[in-house]
């Protein structure tokens, strides 16, 4: 069963008060950040095992400010090529950008693990400097994180995670185990690249190769973080009993996901939102 974080306990008095009998979505234990939409797969579990909620985390967001922000030079390490950016935006492929592959950890149990990514991208029209930065204001966009801001670029993860509560001879243990972190990266895109003059293709080619670079670092946060997850939940010892495993998975992914959120705002805050790496224009 999903549900969102502030519908958290009443439905965990709910689920206590039903047979451990239960047909439920593989979010069982289910923890989200903001993705309008996830992969769902539906497990039947054995009569011996219990299904346990997991919190729905509020949406999170990253950003590339726009040109409103004060520029701030903060100390940094060069970010390494994550993602591969082509001079020639593809429909299929936006700015030829190639998603994370994750690398399992070592688990003493099996946790399965999805990372879907998409690129969306919104249309920027103009010749010159000054008509695309009044296309680029015209569609910039809100952060959850600095409502106060408006942003040219967005990378957005939604956490999640399921369980089950297998009871046995000593106690209860993890069991069917699933986790997804979904991404979606939106980014501007030139409609006409031709049109442009050649002051403001330079500016616009700068601004774009710093910008995904700047996203992809959040990508890589946001994977790192939910393999972390997975290490854990692959890892985590057996309790006493189903209801004090239930605490201690709930706390663990409450944990898990406050990490990737803090690691996110923390390199936004190193970098300016990535103005410190070039990501804004004009």
């Amino acid at each position: 069963m999903k549900y969102s974080s502030r519908d958290r306990l009443t439905l965990v008095e709910i689920l206590l008060a039903i047979s451990f009998s239960m047909f439920v979505a593989v979010g069982c234990s289910m923890i989200v950040s903001p993705m309008p939409t996830a992969t769902v797969e539906l497990v039947r579990q054995a009569p011996t095992e219990t299904r346990t909620p997991i919190a729905t985390a509020t949406a999170s967001k990253t950003s590339t400010p726009g040109p409103t922000y004060t520029l701030v030079i903060q100390p940094g390490t060069p970010l390494p090529p994550l993602g591969i950016i082509g001079k020639t935006p593809t429909a299929t492929v936006p700015y030829g950008i190639v998603a994370m592959t994750p690398v399992a950890p070592q688990m003493k149990n099996p946790v399965k693990f999805a990372s879907p990514f998409k690129v969306v991208t919104y249309p920027v029209t103009g010749s010159t400097t000054e008509q695309l930065s009044a296309s680029l204001d015209k569609n910039a966009m809100k952060d959850s994180h600095n409502p106060f801001g408006r942003h040219y670029a967005l990378t957005s993860w939604h956490l999640s995670a399921s369980w089950d509560e297998k009871p046995t001879i000593s106690g209860c243990e993890v069991a069917n185990a699933a986790i997804t972190m979904t991404i979606t990266m939106t980014l501007p895109m030139l409609e006409n690249p031709s049109n442009l003059f050649p002051e403001a293709a330079t500016r616009w080619d700068n601004f774009i190769s710093n910008t995904v670079m700047h996203e992809m670092e959040h990508v890589k946060l946001g994977i790192n973080g939910a393999t972390e997850f997975r290490r854990n939940l692959g890892n985590f010892l057996p309790a006493m009993s189903c209801d004090l495993l239930k605490l201690q998975l709930s706390s663990l992914f409450k944990k898990e996901y406050a990490d990737i959120d803090k690691a996110n705002v923390d390199y936004d805050t190193k970098t300016n939102h990535g103005a410190t790496q070039g990501a804004v224009f004009p």
